[in-house]
């Protein structure tokens, strides 16, 4: 999940090559993935890796030190916290990272869309000074930029349920981020709260298209 495209997107750290490194001894934390460019001759003697590759995955990993707030909070994982809740925790705070990781339950349900059991899960994932500790190791390796937002918010009070397959934009993440900037919410599914269903196959007999 930490370096899932969502997250710190790391380009060639995929499940499976980040267990071979922790089983090899190389990752024992999370912040020891920006550390690897120390185990050169380890990593390139290995099955699948050369000299190429090697560099492909140092610059890939300094690379993702810049990344934002929601996007370092969605990678730890903790529960209830997807994509879309974590960019509305980071801004509330403004992009502040001492201010997010110090929330009290009652400051998280002062959010809209966060409920009592995110923000229970939320406290006590923080409140574990071994995690905590974790967290502020990989925080040190990572530059947090502010997020750009949009100034016009023309979706406000409208939530979007997104389903087919998208022509314009790249992913559905893109396109809900532009909802999300936008002042819009996104739902995974369809309820009598729906605004819009974004689809562009009137007649598809999906789940989605028949509830709307």
């Amino acid at each position: 999940l930490l370096t899932g495209r969502n997250a710190l997107d790391i380009d060639g750290v995929s499940e499976a090559t980040l267990e071979r490194f922790i089983d090899d001894g190389l990752v024992k934390t999370p912040s020891d993935i920006f550390h690897l460019s120390s185990h050169k001759n380890r990593i390139i003697s290995m099955e699948g890796f050369g000299e190429k590759s090697f560099e492909n995955l140092v610059n890939s990993i300094e690379k993702s030190r810049k990344t934002t707030a929601s996007k370092f909070l969605y990678g730890l994982g903790i529960p209830g916290v997807g994509v879309a809740t974590a960019k509305l925790i980071a801004e509330a705070c403004s992009d502040e990272w001492d201010k997010i990781i110090s929330l009290s339950e009652n400051e998280l349900q002062n959010i809209e869309g966060i409920g009592p059991v995110i923000a229970k899960d939320f406290v006590e994932y923080f409140q574990n000074q071994a995690k905590l500790e974790e967290v502020q190791q990989l925080r040190s390796e990572l530059i947090l930029e502010k997020q750009t937002r949009s100034g016009e918010k023309y979706f406000d009070g409208l939530t979007f349920v997104i389903t087919g397959k998208l022509q314009i934009y790249q992913n559905r993440e893109e396109l809900k981020e532009i909802i999300e900037g936008a002042g819009g919410k996104v739902s995974g599914s369809v309820s009598n709260k729906t605004s819009y269903l974004i689809n562009n196959d009137l007649s598809s007999m999906s789940g989605k298209n028949k509830k709307a």
